[in-house]
């Protein structure tokens, strides 16, 4: 009796020890709109190199950035820009 209730207890412990653990979730997708708006203090429509760059660590990089944004070259970002590839 003692064996076999030795044994329920050692496939119980290993069942334990072989279960996967969850897979983590994705991180979710930032809504480009939303992140579009966040950058656009003065809510014109369009993200300036100042904005762009407000709370970047690294400000070459930020300037950078921003100019790959900005197809036009026109120094802001306007929405359809900032999306373009999102898709």
């Amino acid at each position: 009796m003692k064996i076999l209730m030795s044994l329920l207890a050692l496939a119980a412990t290993a069942q334990f020890a072989l279960a996967e653990e969850p897979a983590a979730s994705p991180k979710p997708t930032p809504d480009p709109e939303k992140a579009f708006k966040a950058k656009d203090k003065n809510s014109d429509g369009k993200i300036t190199k100042e904005e762009w760059a407000a709370k970047a660590k690294d400000p070459a990089k930020a300037e950078k950035g921003f100019t790959k944004k900005d197809k036009n070259s026109d120094g802001s970002i306007t929405m359809e820009e900032y999306t373009a590839g999102k898709k």
